[in-house]
Protein backbone atom coordinates (compact mmCIF):
# COMPACT_ATOMS: atom_id res chain seq x y z
CA UNK A 1 0.00 0.00 0.00
CA UNK A 2 2.86 2.25 1.20
CA UNK A 3 4.19 1.94 -2.88
CA UNK A 4 1.24 2.73 -4.60
CA UNK A 5 0.49 6.09 -2.52
CA UNK A 6 4.18 6.90 -3.25
CA UNK A 7 3.87 6.10 -7.05
CA UNK A 8 0.50 8.27 -6.98
CA UNK A 9 2.92 11.07 -4.90
CA UNK A 10 6.25 10.54 -8.08
CA UNK A 11 3.78 10.78 -10.77
CA UNK A 12 2.01 13.86 -9.85
CA UNK A 13 3.72 17.10 -10.17
CA UNK A 14 1.71 18.77 -7.00
CA UNK A 15 -0.40 17.90 -3.81
CA UNK A 16 -3.63 18.95 -5.54
CA UNK A 17 -2.78 16.25 -8.46
CA UNK A 18 -1.71 13.16 -6.02
CA UNK A 19 -4.95 13.70 -3.85
CA UNK A 20 -7.69 13.66 -5.77
CA UNK A 21 -6.50 9.97 -7.40
CA UNK A 22 -5.36 8.41 -3.89
CA UNK A 23 -8.58 9.63 -2.65
CA UNK A 24 -10.72 8.04 -5.22
CA UNK A 25 -8.26 4.71 -4.93
CA UNK A 26 -8.17 4.06 -1.37
CA UNK A 27 -12.30 3.66 -1.50
CA UNK A 28 -12.10 1.08 -4.31
CA UNK A 29 -9.52 -0.78 -2.47
CA UNK A 30 -11.42 -0.63 0.58
CA UNK A 31 -14.74 -1.96 -1.21
CA UNK A 32 -13.20 -4.68 -3.37
CA UNK A 33 -11.69 -5.97 -0.56
CA UNK A 34 -13.94 -8.81 -0.04
CA UNK A 35 -15.92 -8.25 3.09
CA UNK A 36 -17.90 -5.37 2.18
CA UNK A 37 -18.41 -6.59 -1.56
CA UNK A 38 -18.06 -10.59 -0.88
CA UNK A 39 -16.76 -12.37 -4.35
CA UNK A 40 -19.43 -13.67 -5.59
CA UNK A 41 -21.65 -10.52 -5.07
CA UNK A 42 -19.21 -8.15 -7.21
CA UNK A 43 -20.14 -7.24 -10.29
CA UNK A 44 -18.42 -8.96 -13.38
CA UNK A 45 -17.36 -5.10 -15.05
CA UNK A 46 -15.76 -4.09 -11.84
CA UNK A 47 -14.11 -8.08 -10.71
CA UNK A 48 -10.65 -7.36 -12.09
CA UNK A 49 -10.03 -4.46 -9.77
CA UNK A 50 -10.61 -7.29 -7.00
CA UNK A 51 -7.65 -9.18 -8.84
CA UNK A 52 -5.27 -5.80 -8.51
CA UNK A 53 -6.16 -4.97 -4.93
CA UNK A 54 -2.90 -5.68 -2.61
CA UNK A 55 -5.66 -5.34 0.60
CA UNK A 56 -8.03 -8.53 -0.66
CA UNK A 57 -5.06 -10.82 -0.67
CA UNK A 58 -3.84 -9.62 2.65
CA UNK A 59 -7.22 -9.87 4.33
CA UNK A 60 -7.97 -13.62 2.70
CA UNK A 61 -5.04 -14.80 4.22
CA UNK A 62 -5.99 -13.19 7.88
CA UNK A 63 -9.14 -14.93 7.45
CA UNK A 64 -7.95 -18.07 7.03
CA UNK A 65 -5.40 -17.90 9.49
CA UNK A 66 -8.37 -16.54 12.06
CA UNK A 67 -11.01 -19.08 11.09
CA UNK A 68 -9.75 -21.99 9.35
CA UNK A 69 -9.78 -25.43 11.20
CA UNK A 70 -11.02 -23.78 14.20
CA UNK A 71 -15.31 -24.85 15.78
CA UNK A 72 -17.18 -21.86 16.55
CA UNK A 73 -20.50 -23.02 19.17
CA UNK A 74 -24.10 -22.05 17.67
CA UNK A 75 -26.61 -19.78 20.02
CA UNK A 76 -28.84 -19.50 16.93
CA UNK A 77 -30.85 -22.25 15.71
CA UNK A 78 -34.14 -22.68 13.44
CA UNK A 79 -36.81 -23.57 13.81
CA UNK A 80 -37.26 -21.80 17.45
CA UNK A 81 -40.37 -19.86 18.72
CA UNK A 82 -42.79 -21.55 20.55
CA UNK A 83 -43.03 -25.54 20.84
CA UNK A 84 -39.61 -26.11 19.40
CA UNK A 85 -37.78 -25.28 23.12
CA UNK A 86 -37.55 -29.01 23.22
CA UNK A 87 -36.74 -30.37 19.89
CA UNK A 88 -34.07 -32.67 19.41
CA UNK A 89 -30.64 -31.84 18.02
CA UNK A 90 -31.12 -33.42 14.46
CA UNK A 91 -34.39 -31.88 13.99
CA UNK A 92 -32.98 -28.23 13.95
CA UNK A 93 -29.86 -26.32 12.49
CA UNK A 94 -27.38 -23.59 13.53
CA UNK A 95 -28.50 -20.02 11.37
CA UNK A 96 -25.08 -19.64 10.37
CA UNK A 97 -23.81 -19.59 6.89
CA UNK A 98 -22.00 -22.83 6.83
CA UNK A 99 -23.52 -24.87 9.27
CA UNK A 100 -24.66 -28.58 9.07
CA UNK A 101 -28.28 -29.84 10.37
CA UNK A 102 -27.88 -31.39 13.40
CA UNK A 103 -24.47 -29.92 14.61
CA UNK A 104 -23.99 -27.73 17.72
CA UNK A 105 -21.32 -25.86 16.28
CA UNK A 106 -20.28 -24.87 12.77
CA UNK A 107 -16.75 -25.35 11.13
CA UNK A 108 -14.44 -21.69 10.19
CA UNK A 109 -13.33 -23.13 7.31
CA UNK A 110 -16.81 -23.94 6.40
CA UNK A 111 -17.57 -20.53 6.87
CA UNK A 112 -15.28 -18.62 5.16
CA UNK A 113 -15.48 -21.42 1.90
CA UNK A 114 -19.19 -20.07 1.54
CA UNK A 115 -19.60 -16.30 2.35
CA UNK A 116 -16.57 -15.22 1.19
CA UNK A 117 -15.20 -17.89 -0.85
CA UNK A 118 -11.45 -18.26 0.73
CA UNK A 119 -9.67 -21.66 0.56
CA UNK A 120 -7.02 -22.77 2.52
CA UNK A 121 -5.07 -23.25 -0.61
CA UNK A 122 -5.16 -19.41 -1.45
CA UNK A 123 -2.88 -18.60 1.78
CA UNK A 124 0.82 -18.98 0.98
CA UNK A 125 -0.24 -18.01 -2.57
CA UNK A 126 -1.83 -14.96 -1.47
CA UNK A 127 1.70 -14.14 0.39
CA UNK A 128 3.42 -14.71 -2.41
CA UNK A 129 1.79 -12.25 -4.41
CA UNK A 130 2.21 -9.95 -1.90
CA UNK A 131 5.77 -9.77 -2.08
CA UNK A 132 5.34 -9.84 -6.43
CA UNK A 133 3.29 -6.65 -5.47
CA UNK A 134 5.76 -4.53 -3.38
CA UNK A 135 8.47 -5.47 -5.25
CA UNK A 136 6.90 -4.41 -8.35
CA UNK A 137 5.43 -1.12 -7.06
CA UNK A 138 8.43 -0.34 -5.38
CA UNK A 139 10.25 -0.64 -9.22
CA UNK A 140 7.25 1.46 -10.14
CA UNK A 141 7.87 4.00 -7.62
CA UNK A 142 11.59 4.37 -8.27
CA UNK A 143 10.65 4.66 -11.98
CA UNK A 144 8.28 7.83 -11.48
CA UNK A 145 10.36 9.59 -8.82
CA UNK A 146 13.75 9.15 -11.33
CA UNK A 147 12.04 10.35 -14.30
CA UNK A 148 9.36 12.78 -13.16
CA UNK A 149 10.17 15.99 -11.68
CA UNK A 150 7.94 18.19 -9.85
CA UNK A 151 6.35 21.73 -10.69
CA UNK A 152 9.02 23.93 -10.19
CA UNK A 153 8.57 27.26 -8.79
CA UNK A 154 7.60 30.43 -10.75
CA UNK A 155 10.11 32.81 -8.82
CA UNK A 156 7.67 35.20 -7.53
CA UNK A 157 8.83 38.76 -7.46
CA UNK A 158 6.95 41.41 -5.06
CA UNK A 159 6.61 44.22 -6.79
CA UNK A 160 5.61 48.01 -5.44
CA UNK A 161 3.81 50.30 -7.84
CA UNK A 162 4.82 53.85 -7.85
CA UNK A 163 0.99 54.64 -6.97
CA UNK A 164 1.28 52.78 -4.06
CA UNK A 165 4.10 54.38 -2.21
CA UNK A 166 3.35 56.26 0.85
CA UNK A 167 3.59 59.89 1.54
CA UNK A 168 6.07 60.89 4.36
CA UNK A 169 5.55 63.92 6.09
CA UNK A 170 8.91 66.29 6.27
CA UNK A 171 8.70 66.21 9.49
CA UNK A 172 9.56 62.82 10.25
CA UNK A 173 13.32 63.00 8.25
CA UNK A 174 15.33 62.92 11.46
CA UNK A 175 18.73 64.19 9.29
CA UNK A 176 16.66 67.11 7.99
CA UNK A 177 15.65 68.80 11.11
CA UNK A 178 19.20 69.92 12.67
CA UNK A 179 17.74 70.91 15.94
CA UNK A 180 16.87 67.20 16.96
CA UNK A 181 20.03 65.95 16.02
CA UNK A 182 21.81 64.33 18.82
CA UNK A 183 25.11 65.97 20.15
CA UNK A 184 28.45 64.63 21.23
CA UNK A 185 27.40 65.75 24.77
CA UNK A 186 24.03 63.94 24.80
CA UNK A 187 26.30 61.13 23.97
CA UNK A 188 28.19 61.52 26.24
CA UNK A 189 26.06 61.92 29.03
CA UNK A 190 23.88 58.11 28.09
CA UNK A 191 24.70 55.44 30.05
CA UNK A 192 27.27 52.99 28.82
CA UNK A 193 26.43 49.51 28.75
CA UNK A 194 28.19 47.27 29.97
CA UNK A 195 28.79 43.44 30.50
CA UNK A 196 27.41 43.86 33.74
CA UNK A 197 24.30 45.79 33.21
CA UNK A 198 22.97 43.81 30.01
CA UNK A 199 19.40 42.64 30.69
CA UNK A 200 18.53 39.55 32.33
CA UNK A 201 16.52 38.03 29.26
CA UNK A 202 19.69 38.05 27.13
CA UNK A 203 21.32 34.62 27.52
CA UNK A 204 25.18 35.26 27.95
CA UNK A 205 27.05 33.72 25.52
CA UNK A 206 30.23 31.70 26.10
CA UNK A 207 30.62 29.61 23.05
CA UNK A 208 33.58 30.42 20.60
CA UNK A 209 32.38 30.66 16.82
CA UNK A 210 34.99 28.80 14.97
CA UNK A 211 35.36 28.34 10.96
CA UNK A 212 38.08 26.35 8.96
CA UNK A 213 38.07 25.96 5.41
CA UNK A 214 36.31 29.33 4.29
CA UNK A 215 36.36 30.20 0.53
CA UNK A 216 34.73 33.29 -0.60
CA UNK A 217 35.03 34.45 -4.80
CA UNK A 218 33.79 37.84 -5.84
CA UNK A 219 32.51 38.32 -9.42
CA UNK A 220 34.43 41.08 -11.34
CA UNK A 221 34.86 42.25 -14.86
CA UNK A 222 36.26 39.02 -17.06
CA UNK A 223 36.36 36.51 -14.23
CA UNK A 224 36.58 35.96 -10.41
CA UNK A 225 38.61 37.27 -7.73
CA UNK A 226 38.78 35.49 -4.52
CA UNK A 227 38.71 37.23 -1.07
CA UNK A 228 39.34 34.58 1.06
CA UNK A 229 40.70 31.14 0.27
CA UNK A 230 41.01 28.03 2.82
CA UNK A 231 40.92 30.66 5.77
CA UNK A 232 40.48 29.97 9.28
CA UNK A 233 39.55 31.31 12.07
CA UNK A 234 37.87 31.78 15.47
CA UNK A 235 35.70 34.97 17.55
CA UNK A 236 35.76 34.69 20.93
CA UNK A 237 32.53 36.22 22.96
CA UNK A 238 32.78 39.64 24.54
CA UNK A 239 35.68 40.53 21.82
CA UNK A 240 35.25 42.67 18.55
CA UNK A 241 36.64 40.81 15.60
CA UNK A 242 36.80 43.32 12.47
CA UNK A 243 37.92 42.24 8.76
CA UNK A 244 39.64 44.97 6.71
CA UNK A 245 40.65 44.14 3.37
CA UNK A 246 43.57 45.86 0.63
CA UNK A 247 42.62 48.84 -2.00
CA UNK A 248 41.89 46.46 -4.54
CA UNK A 249 38.51 45.37 -3.05
CA UNK A 250 35.39 47.48 -3.34
CA UNK A 251 33.94 48.29 -0.28
CA UNK A 252 30.43 46.56 -0.55
CA UNK A 253 32.07 43.63 -1.23
CA UNK A 254 34.37 43.52 2.16
CA UNK A 255 31.11 44.35 3.93
CA UNK A 256 29.43 41.12 1.96
CA UNK A 257 32.31 39.24 3.42
CA UNK A 258 31.39 40.47 7.08
CA UNK A 259 28.26 40.03 7.15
Amino acid sequence: MSMIFRSIGALSRTLAQAMAPAAVLILALVIYTGFVVPIGDMHPWFRWFNYLDPVAYAFEALMINEFDGREFPCTTFVPRGPGYENSPLDQKSCATVGAIAGQSSVSGTAYINESFQYYRSHLWRNYGILVAMTIGFCFIYLTFAEYITGARSKGEVLLFPRSKVPTFSKKSDEEADENDRPTTEDALAEKVITAGDVPPSIQKQTAIFHWEGVHYDIKVKGGTRTLLEDCDGWVQPGKLTALYASDIFKPPNVANLTI
